[in-house]
């Protein structure tokens, strides 16, 4: 299965198209080793160089999103017992993507990718900041619901960025983002 996700063409490639549903197939059943094998069964699907894969799984199949939801939650199966392989998906120009997908409108998107960068914020906070995260954290803060279903993952993410050297303390008082937070701790005896 390793094999088969390798050796397909990416979007970028010109025949992409034809091999989707083989792609899913192959990332699914991947997925099922990674979730339901043992240990060993991990470090085969690790070894076959299953986290490029899912990186470069992660961009690129227009308003299809179902392959991507797989690559991630895949890569969130492999990071969250093997945080050095972060160092994989990094290289796959990764943390682009994983930051890129806060702006979807699927929920398992966001949530994953919100997991995935709190476990590359050790690492890679500062190339995070560097790539737009605190616009996007902001923008979700501030939103009309706060994606209030991703509170938990997105205040470990944003409290990692407030403890970093470069986080842009004058840009959150200028986005109102204190009085959001502050409103967020709000509880039914303070109204």
């Amino acid at each position: 299965l390793a094999k088969l996700l390798t050796s397909m063409p990416y979007p970028h490639d010109e025949y992409y198209e034809e091999n989707v549903e083989d792609k899913m197939e192959a990332a699914k059943s991947l997925n099922l080793f990674l979730t339901k094998g043992t240990k060993m069964h991990r470090r085969i699907v690790v070894n076959a160089g299953v986290v490029s894969k899912f990186s470069r799984l992660l961009e690129g199949w227009n308003d299809d999103k179902s392959i991507i939801k797989v690559a991630l939650l895949g890569l969130v199966n492999i990071l969250d017992k093997e945080r050095f392989l972060v160092d994989t998906v990094v290289k796959e120009e990764g943390l682009q993507k994983l930051i890129a997908l806060l702006e979807s409108s699927d929920n398992v998107c966001v949530k994953s990718s919100l997991r995935l960068l709190v476990i590359a914020s050790n690492e890679y906070i500062q190339k995070m900041l560097d790539g737009g995260l605190v616009a996007h954290l902001f923008r979700m803060v501030l939103s009309h619901d706060g994606h209030l279903d991703c509170i938990p993952i997105l205040s470990t993410l944003l409290r990692t960025v407030f403890e970093s050297d470069e986080f842009p303390i004058q840009q959150a008082i200028d986005a109102i983002f204190i009085e959001r937070l502050t409103k967020m701790l709000t509880t039914n005896e303070d109204e």
